[in-house]
């Protein structure tokens, strides 16, 4: 009985080994070559739309339907969650398809993100007595540099990828 309610964690904690071995991956980010500037941009907007949707999903939850801060933050992370993987698995990273293990691995990172965003409005909200306004700030000003580090470094690392073709027409005289 107590393995099984330790078993998620061992999952978890088996991903983490995975993920530490491609830490080092983060010296190779001091020399950004054009893919990935690119990439980098093609993440920055793509995540200024789901912060969008984060945020106006967010603030009409809590302000319109009265819902408290927590449960208006955990449902606009769940919408967050899916338009964010299809935005960047198409766009940003542009794979031709979706994958399940790449859509899992997306989900650990955004339960890591819930947890950081959550305990950010529960410190913010409920411990400082601060306004929502001010998580929600804090949240989208801590959370786009943490999932796309972990997006490139982990989620979409090696996927196959939609090639870019050149049509080029050949002159007949």
């Amino acid at each position: 009985m107590i393995r099984l309610l330790f078993y998620p964690i061992n999952i978890v904690n088996r991903k983490l080994n995975l993920f530490k071995q491609d830490i080092n991956s983060f010296s190779d980010l001091k020399h950004i070559d054009k893919e990935t500037f690119f990439e980098i941009l093609r993440y920055g907007i793509t995540g200024v739309i789901n912060t969008a949707i984060y945020a106006v999903s967010g603030l009409t939850l809590h302000h319109i339907f009265n819902l408290e801060p927590l449960h208006a933050n955990f449902i606009a992370i769940i919408l967050s969650i899916i338009t964010g993987f299809i935005g960047h698995n198409f766009y940003t990273y542009r794979q031709e398809k979706m994958q399940f293990s790449s859509f899992m691995r997306f989900i650990v990172i955004q339960i890591l993100a819930l947890l950081i965003s959550q305990s950010i409005v529960f410190i913010i909200v409920n411990m400082l007595g601060l306004i929502y306004e001010v998580a929600l700030l804090l949240s989208i000003a801590v959370l786009p540099p943490f999932v796309w580090g972990m997006g490139h470094l982990w989620v979409f690392k090696g996927k196959k990828r939609i090639k870019k073709t050149k049509n080029k027409q050949s002159s007949h005289l």
